[in-house]
């Protein structure tokens, strides 16, 4: 009898454990546009702001263009561009991404994470551009969650606000008068943050407006 219970236990863990992956699959969302192959614009609609122990950093432009191939997409990756920076504490920065990119995907259809993806060892850099005092804040390849969707309008026009509330990302500071180095010449941190909204749209081979959506 105690054995017969045991393998009914054993049977009830694995059923409800296959079920927990079923319904994890199930879950996941994916990357749609009405065109096969689909060029994506994004810019900002509200203000990005990436904050770190030297002060948080702002852009009067952020851009982030990328593509997707195929009608469906389980991920989606842009090149993003910025420029006008400025720093709370060291003034105007420059951001160079050395070729690094953002994939996204999706948990569901409102929520998901990003990857920062580089190659060749390079990291994202921005870095301090006027004063005698250097710092460059470098960040590289790491994945984080904190990433939500939303859908706007409808067919051609369909659009996606991806918007970005991450926190404990990864990064190095670089320069003894960095704030919060402490004197020192390299110091490297956990709990950078990153806010701020996005739309993207896309267009078709012809460029026409194309619908894009999370589902």
């Amino acid at each position: 009898m105690i054995r017969n219970l045991r393998s009914l236990g054993v049977a009830f863990v694995a059923f409800f454990a296959m079920s927990a992956l079923v319904a994890s699959a199930a879950s996941a969302a994916e990357f749609h546009s009405e065109s096969s192959s689909t060029t994506l614009a994004g810019g900002q609609t509200t203000e990005h702001k990436f904050t770190v122990e030297a002060g948080s950093t702002t852009c009067t432009t952020a851009s982030f263009p990328g593509s997707q191939t195929g009608t469906t997409a389980k991920t989606v990756t842009v090149s993003p561009a910025y420029s006008g920076c400025t720093n709370s504490l060291l003034g105007k920065m420059k951001v160079n991404m050395n070729g690094c990119t953002y994939t996204f995907s999706a948990s569901s259809a409102t929520a998901g994470s990003v990857e920062v993806g580089c190659t060749g060892g390079n990291v994202i850099e921005v870095t301090r551009e006027e004063g005698g005092n250097p710092c460059t804040i470098k960040v590289g390849p790491q994945s984080t969650g904190g990433i939500t969707y939303a859908g706007m309008g409808e067919k051609s026009g369909r659009t996606v606000t991806v918007t970005a509330n991450v926190s404990t990302l990864k990064y190095t500071q670089v320069g003894i008068f960095c704030p919060g180095n402490g004197f020192k010449s390299e110091k490297t941190f956990e709990n950078g943050t990153y806010t701020g909204t996005t739309e993207e749209s896309g267009k078709n081979s012809e460029e026409k407006a194309t619908g894009i959506f999370v589902e």
